[in-house]
């Protein structure tokens, strides 16, 4: 603490003070106030009044106390601190230890016990307080951690350590632990739906899985696939919300019954941009499918011709319109009427309200459109004889109808006038 000294002073006649030089040492170690002395003895020609004086040594090394900050994965088991001395102090440092919540709680995010170790982490003990000894710089103090499944931001909590006995420059210190997360956050996943069209709207529900404490979000958008948006449904877009607990959201398309025979159509809405989650392989489109509740019925009208009238006349009808042609194959059948002698065989097809006609056993009615006319011969043949009947049989081979096949009926009514009977004079 200081440098020993001895010697003899001499003071000459007039002289009335001298002075003692002692060389104190700064050590760079924490210690209390501390004092010598310098003692007088052995004066000739003057008796010594105070024969000691005290040197008081004031220490300007007091170590400051420090808590470290570290950063551990939930998963790490503990969160380790180390109680440090910027230097050396002379007497033993004793620090109270207490945590406080941050972002993370105690008991579900880490604690609630301590325990201190003073060989650098071989043995622990559980303790509140902590004791540097002196010449040490550093003790190990820890907490657990809980590894708790749960997909979450970095959460962060307290240790301060406050100094209840020894030197130290300031009274009191914080470390901050930062806990990482280490559970995989949430997948977003949207399910398939299937609606008749005639259902008005179509919902779909994203699903989300895995726990998490976070919100989550993410963005939705429709898009065309053989349904054509404004046509067959109307398009949607937005975000969809799932605060924590929350584990299905439902996303609402309005779905158009537009009375027009289609096939079945599909359109998809896709989930994008998510937050605090991810979207599953696979997850991340819904595909929407439509029912038509449309399709046409096909009929063959029945007509009824005198036998003079040169053509039956039929007209093939759907009830609503399609979005795809309609084909159909045509035969004609006898009833009471005979092919060849009263009607036909010959078929014809006009698509143009009769302006023109053409040969054909098949006709299409285009897709938009609802009738064609199909015609056949009436034979007029000077016999007078019962009214007679065939048939026209239409069958679907191409396009979306109701039903398969439609039947007319033409009834020939005869136009001979009957015989006459007479008898001849004798």
């Amino acid at each position: 603490d200081y440098t020993a000294t001895n010697g003899t002073l001499t003071f000459a006649p007039g002289v009335t003070t001298q002075t003692i030089t002692v060389a104190i040492t700064d050590d760079a170690v924490g210690e209390p106030t501390e004092t010598f002395a310098v003692n007088l003895s052995g004066a000739t020609n003057a008796t010594i009044a105070t024969g000691t004086g005290t040197g008081t040594i004031t220490d300007n090394d007091a170590p400051t106390l420090s808590v470290s900050s570290p950063t551990i994965s939930e998963d790490a088991g503990y969160a380790l601190f180390r109680v440090s001395l910027g230097n050396v102090s002379a007497t033993a440092t004793t620090v109270s230890l207490a945590l406080a919540d941050g972002s993370a709680a105690s008991v579900a995010d880490f604690g609630p016990g301590l325990e201190v170790s003073p060989d650098n982490g071989t043995t622990w003990v559980s303790a509140a307080t902590a004791t540097i000894p002196a010449g040490a710089t550093s003790v190990f103090v820890r907490t657990p951690i809980t590894n708790d499944g749960v997909h979450e931001a970095t959460e962060n909590f307290t240790l301060t350590a406050t100094v209840t006995s020894g030197v130290t420059a300031n009274p009191s210190a914080v470390g901050t632990a930062t806990v990482t997360d280490d559970d995989a956050a949430p997948t977003l996943a949207i399910d398939n739906v299937s609606v008749d069209e005639s259902a008005g709207t179509m919902t779909f529900t994203v699903r989300l899985t895995g726990a998490t404490t976070l919100p989550v979000t993410v963005d939705y958008g429709t898009g065309d696939g053989t349904a054509t948006a404004g046509a067959d449904y109307a398009a949607a877009n937005g975000t969809l919300t799932f605060a924590p607990g929350v584990t299905t959201q439902t996303i609402t398309v309005p779905i158009t019954d537009d009375n027009v025979g289609e096939p079945t159509e599909r359109f998809v809405v896709n989930l994008s941009g998510p937050t605090n989650a991810t979207i599953a392989t696979g997850g991340g489109t819904g595909i929407g499918t439509i029912t038509d509740t449309d399709a046409p019925t096909l009929t063959v009208s029945d007509v009824t011709v005198a036998e003079g009238a040169g053509h039956a006349e039929f007209t093939l009808s759907l009830s609503n319109p399609s979005s795809t042609a309609t084909t159909v194959s045509l035969a004609l059948g006898d009833g009471t009427a005979t092919a060849g002698s009263d009607f036909g065989p010959a078929l014809q097809v006009s698509l143009d309200n009769g302006a023109t006609w053409a040969d054909a056993t098949t006709v299409t009615i285009p897709a938009g459109a609802l009738t064609a006319l199909v015609r056949t011969p009436v034979n007029d043949d000077a016999t007078d004889e019962a009214n007679e009947d065939f048939t026209l049989t239409a069958t679907v081979t191409g396009g979306l109808t109701a039903n398969v096949t439609a039947v007319g009926t033409a009834t020939i009514t005869d136009n001979d006038a009957a015989p006459t009977l007479s008898i001849a004079d004798v």
